[in-house]
């Protein structure tokens, strides 16, 4: 649908006619590649990108930092092991060069994280990993490929410091699970972890994994408050409805763009 674009496209090039893009932020295990699918039908998006399979790629082929980029103002080598890890595991990257800390500190079991490490690895790595998913979206609105990029390395409040949070090109989705126990349910009942990806899920349900996770959810969720983005809950709805909904939403926002596109003119 093409329409005329803002000011923050227009300084990247973005003209009209090019393609809407989706970002779907969610920790791991709330169903964020599940609802990415379900709602590529629903909004003819032609791919679906993971955040994960970024990760894999600019840690295998080697990632330069933006200049000027958060990833910039740190040590390439210590970018370059978090992106080795998860999400949920990048405070690992801390331990050699620092004391441990305080035993009533850490979370999980001995020798856990503190919250601490994982907030700080945990950004270390998704602000790496955001940095290809912009580059992503607007190679998809140059080539008018419309696409959804979702994962647990979309801070939605990092768009504030990019053109892409001022762009009206960005439809953007917080995909969140309050309830833990249905958390831990939803990532036990996936299947997607079927019995050859048995252990792999065993892995996120341990301790200390399993309090990152939960934590990470809650920077997530806090990165998405106050901004108009969609925010949703998995709990207690089916992958379908959950897409049905969304996209509901998708298209009332397509509209209210259409609706105000003459503000900025030809």
């Amino acid at each position: 649908m093409a329409h005329s674009v803002s000011d923050a496209d227009k300084r990247q090039g973005i003209t009209e006619g090019d393609s809407p893009v989706v970002f779907i932020s969610g920790a791991t295990g709330v169903g964020t590649s599940t609802l990415a699918r379900e709602l590529s039908r629903i909004v003819e998006a032609l791919g679906v990108v993971g955040s994960d399979t970024l990760r894999e790629i600019i840690r295998t082929v080697g990632f330069v930092a933006p200049p000027n980029s958060e990833s910039a103002k740190q040590p390439a080598s210590l970018v370059a092991k978090a992106l080795a890890l998860s999400s949920f595991e990048a405070w690992q990257v801390f331990r050699s060069d620092r004391a441990l800390p305080e035993e009533n500190h850490r979370i999980g079991t001995p020798g856990g994280p503190t919250l601490e490490e994982i907030t700080e690895g945990f950004f270390l790595q998704a602000n790496a990993v955001f940095e290809a998913a912009l580059a992503v979206a607007y190679r998809a609105m140059a080539e008018r490929f419309p696409v959804i990029i979702e994962g647990v390395h979309i801070p939605l409040n990092r768009l504030e410091s990019s053109w892409i949070w001022n762009s009206d090109r960005v439809f953007r989705v917080y995909l969140d699970c309050e309830n833990e126990e249905k958390h831990r349910r939803h990532l036990e009942e996936d299947p997607k972890y079927g019995a050859r990806e048995r252990i792999k899920r065993e892995r996120y349900l341990q301790e200390p994994n399993w309090g990152a996770i939960r934590h990470i959810r809650g920077l997530l969720k806090a990165a998405a408050r106050d901004h108009n983005d969609v925010h949703v809950d998995s709990s207690g709805m089916k992958p379908k409805e959950l897409a049905i909904r969304v996209g509901k939403a998708y298209f009332d926002w397509l509209l209210r763009v259409v609706r105000n596109s003459t503000r900025y003119g030809p």
